[in-house]
């Protein structure tokens, strides 16, 4: 079915919204003896940069303690105008007072401070205040986009929240009515999870888990009004131990949900939220154990549950846990590397459909939804988009099977040879030589095969040894051999390692890779490595990597894989993608050509700019932060370049990888070094003249070239306050030296903010009409008479694909040909959009027109799939590995 309208899970205030609030703000003399005491337990450079406290783990337990309590100021603010806790009811002080001295009982510091801090909370009195607050307040920034008052944020999030929670009737597929219990809140959002969990498949003990609804209150660049996202989806539980009896984590914490009915002493009865704790991994002892969530650490007797969940019995069984009627429940997340679950990943559309249906008829009066975005007129597929062929109706099932096959094997031909081609082009000569370092034969041969299979070469008699082979456009030589040692954990102790311990170990392992490829003139290996290692700075993958770039070599890495697991299963579809990565690395993989507008020109230049952010991971995973910027030319051959701020001048991608890896120094810290830098280096101020250093020369050797700037705006924005939503004026920029017209930067330079789904800035959407199906394409505002902004969606991921536009999670589906079938276990789609703003351009451009090529932009014909980013800016992120190590995942949230 074709859409020609999609409808956005999002909300406009209806009208004023007028709530009566208690406003409790802590008192200031209190306020300045918890930071005497807490900064005199600091060293004096970590004081010095210091104006507050820590209260997280403070501001986690009051909304437990009292449920009346909206909101809490994630910081305590130095000043007296600011707003701590918001409640619809007052809550007793008493029971205030007695947390913060609980919580004060943590903090470490001189004991004078401790006892002039114990002093005031007995004595200091709490005084609530009536307030009348505004919901909708906004104000208007100079390019016209709506502000909400800093308090909205998490105040009406929370509020509409509530109102869901106790006013909304939301069931599930199979009819059966939903309850919802609030959780900790995630940056300014609010976010409801359905409570007790759900079984999804009677028969399978692997398949619980609980709807998701989180609301947060967003902006949109240029509009009168803010917008409030309501993202519905599943959150499934783990209910099994690994392999070793025991939770797998993959050596990372976890969070953990518990809800109890015991009540606190002094706290309401009311059981309304549930508690997140979390679970980290011990890496010297091989065990979990209990953490607070924030410093300084509450005391056990301030825990809200009576009875302790014991850490070593909740990781050998959690099923127990999560099923217990004692007064205690432990829900922890699931992961993709904690193996299968029975219930699939994603919520249906039909779900999404009816829970929003509910939630427009408990916010009617209050919120309206947002009007639906309308199809752009302009093209939304690329030039080399790849249709799939059609075939006359009348043809045979053996005929059409027959004809699909030889176009297959037509195209695929054609797109070998190309690749052949690009090769030869940005290598200039005429041999790619590449080695695999193997453990497994079973990679190696997986590797050989897929080598072929991407080239289009002809299979070899053997997987062994040196291969050859000759074709018109390139000769392809092909090493296999054992990894050996090369690829083993580095040789560093367990525990905190010293500086000449890991600076002998780092520079040893660095030496063995580049001596490993030096003097073969190796332009890309493949390695086969362990998936994980327990002890993060035991990982070599990045010394490998620094350590190969010194011998000119391209390095990707495959993990090994255990027999009879999903990775050995998922071996010969890995080892394609690590060559089609190969290619990419190298500069010859093949990127989307976009239709591009007249104003263009012919020989555009799309430059992708991305802040490389890191923090410090392990000894050999140092903090690092630097802008970076990779330039696509879609009529060029050697399509893509690297900026090399150094030397000012635009290089082969290859070569920018390469220097990248060069430069990147991964040296330990220094004994005793804390977490926490503090020094000059990573304040806001130095990033911002450092952005702004790197990007003025950068502009600069633009000028004159027809240029289309892109970020992302939750990656630079920190950096470059410019891009953000209150700053942003249509056709003007700001590189530190004013805000000024963008013609003052030459008079073809354009500017395209990129912005995805992160912290829910985006909302999620569905067809509009017919059944709500997930629609590809370019979607525009209705009311932006100017075309400067869209929402861009992709194709449905082949993950996502099989499931029906009628499906729910829970239920029993009857298919026209009277076939009844249970969608629980299937995959479902996870509708994000990417908003593409276009903040400057020339007066010869049409905004939409430019808006549908950045779009265009984010097919990837290699892997036949939508990318997240546009693919220069997903070339400026990928290179960002070269310069930072390969690192695990963020830890499970």
């Amino acid at each position: 079915m074709i859409y020609n309208a999609i409808e956005l899970a999002a909300y406009l205030p209806a009208a004023e919204i007028h709530q009566p609030v208690h406003v409790l703000r802590v008192p200031g003399e209190l306020r300045e003896a918890l930071e005497k005491l807490y900064r005199s337990g600091l060293s004096d450079e970590f004081a010095a940069a210091t104006r507050t406290f820590p209260i997280r783990s403070l501001n986690t337990l009051l909304p437990l303690a009292a449920p009346d309590v909206l909101s809490v100021g994630r910081r305590v603010s130095m000043t007296d105008d600011v707003p701590w806790l918001l409640s619809l009811h007052q809550v007793d002080t008493g029971l205030v007072r007695d947390l913060i001295h609980i919580w004060s009982l943590g903090l470490k510091g001189a004991e004078q401070h401790r006892a002039e801090v114990e002093r005031l909370i007995d004595e200091t009195a709490f005084e609530w205040k009536h307030e009348l607050f505004d919901l909708a307040e906004t104000t208007m920034s100079p390019g016209g986009t709506a502000q909400p008052a800093d308090q909205i944020y998490p105040l009406l999030a929370a509020w509409l929240a509530r109102k869901i929670r106790l006013e909304g009737d939301l069931t599930a597929g199979n009819g059966e009515s939903l309850a919802f219990m609030e959780s900790p809140w995630r940056g300014h959002g609010a976010e409801l999870v359905s409570w007790p969990p759900r079984q999804g498949l009677p028969e399978e003990p692997d398949s619980w888990f609980s709807y998701v609804i989180t609301v947060s209150v967003q902006t949109l660049p240029f509009q009168p009004s803010f917008r409030v996202h309501v993202r519905t989806g599943v959150r499934r539980w783990v209910t099994r131990v690994g392999s070793q009896g025991l939770l797998y984590t993959a050596g990372r914490s976890v969070s953990v949900y518990l809800a109890t009915a015991t009540a606190w002493p002094g706290m309401s009865d009311v059981r309304s939220r549930l508690a997140v704790h979390r679970l980290r991994y011990d890496v010297a002892d091989g065990r979990h154990f209990w953490h607070s969530i924030d410093r300084p650490e509450l005391l056990p007797h301030a825990s809200l549950i009576s009875s302790p969940v014991n850490a070593a019995a909740l990781c050998t069984n959690p099923m127990d846990y999560l099923n217990s009627s004692d007064g205690v429940r432990v829900a922890i997340p699931y992961s993709t590397s904690m193996g299968s679950h029975a219930v699939g990943s994603g919520l249906m559309a039909g779900d999404r459909v009816a829970f929003l249906e509910a939630i427009d008829g408990v916010l009617s009066g209050t919120m309206e939804r947002a009007a639906c975005w309308r199809r752009s007129r302009f093209a939304d597929k690329p030039v080399n988009f790849q249709y799939r062929p059609g075939m006359p109706a009348k043809l045979s099932r053996e005929e059409r099977r027959r004809r699909a096959e030889e176009e297959r094997k037509k195209t695929h031909a054609e797109i070998t040879r190309r690749r052949r081609a690009a090769l030869q082009a940005v290598l200039s000569k005429g041999t790619f030589t590449t080695h695999v370092l193997w453990q497994d034969p079973a990679t190696r041969s997986a590797l050989v095969k897929a080598l072929c299979d991407v080239l289009g070469l002809e299979p070899p008699d053997s997987d062994n040894g040196t291969l050859r082979w000759t074709t018109p456009e390139i000769e392809v030589v092909l090493e296999t051999r054992r990894s050996g040692g090369l690829c083993g954990g580095l040789d560093i102790g367990i525990a905190r390692p010293q500086r000449a311990e890991v600076t002998r170990a780092v520079t040893a392992r660095a030496k063995e890779a580049e001596d490993a490829f030096k003097g073969s003139d190796v332009d890309a290996a493949v390695i086969e490595i362990d998936r994980e290692f327990k002890v993060p700075h035991r990982d070599p993958k990045f010394v490998i990597r620094t350590g190969a770039a010194e011998a000119g070599t391209l390095t990707q890495f495959i993990q090994s894989a255990e027999v009879g697991t999903r990775l050995a299963k998922d071996r010969p579809h890995r080892a394609g993608q690590a060559w089609l990565d190969v290619l990419r690395q190298a500069g010859a993989a093949r990127p989307p050509l976009p239709a591009v507008p007249i104003a263009l020109g012919s020989e555009p230049e799309f430059v992708a700019v991305w802040a490389i952010n890191r923090q410090r991971r392990s000894a050999t995973s140092p903090r690092l932060w630097r802008p970076i910027a990779v330039k696509y030319r879609p009529s060029s051959m050697d399509a893509f370049e690297g900026w090399r701020d150094d030397i000012r001048r635009w290089v082969p991608y290859r070569d920018f990888l390469l220097w990248l890896a060069r430069e990147a120094e991964a040296p330990p810290p220094d004994d005793g070094e804390t977490e926490i830098d503090a020094s000059a280096q990573w304040s806001h101020d130095h990033r911002w003249r450092e952005t702004m250093a790197f990007l003025r020369p950068l502009l600069y050797a633009q000028r004159g070239r027809p240029t289309v700037l892109m970020v992302q705006a939750q990656n630079l924005r920190s950096h470059w306050p410019w891009i953000g939503n209150a700053r942003l004026i249509p056709d003007r920029i700001d590189v530190g030296d004013g805000d000024v017209p963008i013609s003052l930067w030459g008079d073809e330079l354009r500017v395209v903010r990129v912005r995805d789904s992160t912290r829910d800035e985006t909302p999620q959407y569905y067809g509009s009409g017919g059944k709500h199906g997930l629609p590809a394409g370019l979607w525009g505002e209705p009311l932006d008479a100017d075309g400067r902004l869209h929402y861009s969606s992709g194709e449905r991921s082949v993950t996502g694909s099989n499931a029906a536009v009628g499906a729910r999670k829970e239920g029993i589906r009857v298919t026209t040909e009277g076939r009844e079938i249970i969608d629980t276990g299937t995959q479902a789609y996870n509708p994000n959009l990417v908003e593409l703003c276009v903040v400057a351009c020339t007066p010869n451009d049409v905004p939409a027109e430019l808006a549908s090529c950045v779009h265009q932009l984010r097919y990837a014909p290699e892997l036949d799939t939508w990318l997240t980013l546009p693919y220069p800016l997903h070339q400026a992120r990928k290179a960002a590995e070269y310069a930072t190590p390969d690192l695990p995942p963020q830890p499970l949230n």
